[in-house]
Formats: structure tokens, sequence, C-alpha cells
């Protein structure tokens, strides 16, 4: 891993050229900026199983720093994108049950 500067003066593991898979979406590095500049680090991540989406967007609607349309399905772009409470309200609120948490 190569290390890179993080804030004011500490420095944090890059997690170099490994990729997290989420939803068909390849995004580099295991943490993403969330809303307002935050960096909201997970122990699992948020993941949409989409041959069960039926595209309704509630999550588009509820996390759009989290979820959006690719494809015509939903995709976790940014599983890091806000706080796991508000990821876990979209979970509880999918109509089929497609959207669910991986462990890292």
């Amino acid at each position: 891993m190569n290390r890179r500067p993080h804030g004011r003066g500490s420095v944090t593991e890059d997690p170099g050229p490994e990729r997290v898979m989420t939803a068909g979406i390849a995004e580099p590095g295991r943490r993403a900026a969330g809303s307002a500049g935050k960096d909201h680090t997970m122990a699992r991540v948020v993941t949409v199983t989409r041959d069960e989406c039926i595209s309704c967007g509630l999550c588009v609607s509820l996390a759009p720093e989290v979820f959006r349309f690719d494809d015509g399905k939903s995709a976790a772009y940014n599983p890091a994108g806000a706080p796991e409470a508000r990821i876990q309200e979209c979970i509880d609120s999918c109509p089929v049950s497609a959207i669910h948490w991986e462990d890292r």
C-alpha cells in the first residue's frame, strides 16, 4: 500500500490499485467522499442486486449521493457517500429487498 497525506499532517494508507465492485460498477479505492466532503468509512459496503431491482427510484431519491440509475437499474456508485443510518433506510425501504450490506 502507498501512503498519502490525509487532513492536517496525518498520513493514512492508500488502498492502491485495489478496486471495489459495487452493483457491477468498479469504484477505485475502498473509501469514497460523501456529502459535504465527508468520508463515511464503513466496515461493510452497500450493494444492489440488479436482477432484483425494479427501478422504483426510492433509493436514488433517499440517498442520491450513494445511488444512481445505471442502464435503468439502481447502482451504489458511492457506497460510502452517506451515513450508515441513511443507507439502512434505503435498504429497509426497498420494496423488493434488492439492496443489502456486504462485509468488506
